[in-house]
């Protein structure tokens, strides 16, 4: 918790990527402040985050969310919400340089915003190179963060969007699932050191916690992505 005190602690709730970024100490002590009822020492992160994103801002967090439901378009459900994470890496400065992931974040952020109506600052995180915020650069644990943050409070009625724009790999699966023998990943930017992510963990993070009713759609540009799309596609189908 270095370096930020509570007052800080407390105007992180006027940013929803900020509370998904605070790390555990700090989530528990700003549940503390705002007096959530229950263990802080035994309690999940999730449950601690979907407290702040909801019930846990206070009034001021509340005339806020007044006010965004009265800027939505005409003919949106006032009980539905949308969420949106984008990712894009292009692997600067390293021999797997891509050119074009981030401006692809960048058009579906516009497409997003302009023509769906989506609000920039509360509906829509996006993840690459370009961001300034450390918690917005698309390391393996930011990538989880993020899905954390899609996925939290989500409901009947909600439509969530994930895309991926970047590297694809496949590594040797040793469950007995996958009829050819391999896992689909996508490679986050430290993959090198931290690791891919698997199509099994985008399942179990992003389709599975999905509730009846709530729609997700999911738009992946890299090698191999097709097969794991289309486990993602069956999965919320089915």
């Amino acid at each position: 918790m270095a370096g930020r005190g509570d007052g800080d602690l407390l105007r992180a709730l006027e940013d929803p990527n900020l509370v998904v970024s605070l790390s555990d100490g700090e989530l528990r002590r700003l549940a503390e402040l705002r007096r959530f009822r229950g263990d802080l020492t035994s309690a999940p992160r999730k449950d601690l985050v979907s407290f702040l994103l909801t019930a846990g801002g206070g009034q001021q967090q509340q005339q806020q969310q007044q006010q965004q439901q009265l800027k939505r378009p005409v003919g949106r459900a006032d009980a539905s919400r949308r969420k949106a994470l984008l990712i894009g890496i292009n692997y600067r400065r390293t021999s797997q340089e891509l050119g074009g992931c981030i401006t692809d974040t960048r058009y579906m952020n516009y497409c997003l915003t302009q023509r769906f109506g989506f609000h920039a600052q509360e509906e829509v995180l996006m993840l690459n190179e370009d961001q300034k915020n450390p918690f917005q650069q698309p390391t393996r644990a930011n990538v989880y963060r993020a899905m954390e943050w899609l996925m939290t409070g989500v409901r009947a009625g909600d439509s969530l969007v994930f895309m991926y724009s970047g590297h694809g790999g496949q590594v040797r699966d040793f469950t007995g699932e996958e009829v050819d023998g391999m896992c689909e990943t996508i490679l986050p930017l430290d993959h090198s050191t931290a690791g891919p992510i698997l199509d099994k963990d985008l399942y179990l993070w992003m389709v599975k916690p999905l509730p009846a009713g709530a729609r997700f759609f999911a738009l992946c540009d890299s090698c191999h992505s097709g097969k794991y799309q289309n486990s993602l596609s069956l999965s919320v189908s089915s």
